[in-house]
C-alpha cells in the first residue's frame, strides 16, 4: 500500500521503518551531545542491540 507523505507516495512499510530508525538516530545524536558537550552520560543509552536490523546511518553526523 502506498501512502502520501511529504517526500511523495511511499510504501507504508518504508514509512513505518523510517518512523522507527529516524528517531533512534536523533536519540543517538542527543546522547553524543550530552557526553561531548555537557560531560553527561545517559543512564540507559541506546546501543547496537536496540538498533539491530534497522537501516541506521553508520555515523551519527553527516560529514
Amino acid at each position: 500500500k502506498l501512502v502520501d507523505v511529504y517526500w511523495g507516495k511511499t510504501p507504508l512499510h518504508q514509512v513505518l521503518e523510517r518512523m522507527t530508525w529516524h528517531p533512534g538516530q536523533h536519540t543517538r545524536q542527543l546522547a553524543l551531545l550530552l557526553e561531548e558537550d555537557f560531560d553527561t552520560k545517559p543512564d540507559r543509552p541506546l546501543g547496537p542491540a536496540e538498533m539491530q536490523g534497522l537501516p541506521m546511518p553508520e555515523k551519527a553526523w553527516d560529514d
